[in-house]
């Protein structure tokens, strides 16, 4: 088996078994619509993305901040290639209004502390 396809097989399975605080700073992308977003490279959910091929640092440049050393972070090109909304918990789009109003309510009470 080639060697991308072994790394393409290890991500999906790390992405089926992200914790919940995990899944909450990936659905930030998906929330701000953003390829990168500054969060701190400290914070275990980070890291544990980082050290599961999921999250990369994505600049050189970092600061400091009150919820630690912030750095660009993205989502790894294998991991974009797979994942998928409902891996991380996001609604299902033909969920009905309410429904989908009640979900993402449960989203923001659930997202990091680094971006509330």
């Amino acid at each position: 088996m080639g060697e991308k396809r072994k790394l393409k097989r290890k991500i999906l399975e790390n992405l089926h078994n992200l914790d919940s605080a995990e899944c909450a700073v990936l659905r930030e992308f998906f929330l701000q619509g953003r390829h990168v977003i500054r969060m701190p490279i400290d914070s275990p959910d980070v890291v544990g993305l980082r050290k599961k091929g999921i999250g990369v640092i994505a600049g050189r440049e970092g600061e400091q901040w009150h919820a630690g050393l912030m750095f660009p972070v993205a989502i790894s090109e294998p991991a974009l290639a797979v994942l998928q909304p409902n891996m991380i918990g996001l609604p299902d789009p033909k969920l009905s209004d309410a429904e989908r109003d009640h979900a993402v309510q449960k989203l923001i009470e659930a997202r990091p502390s680094f971006c509330q």
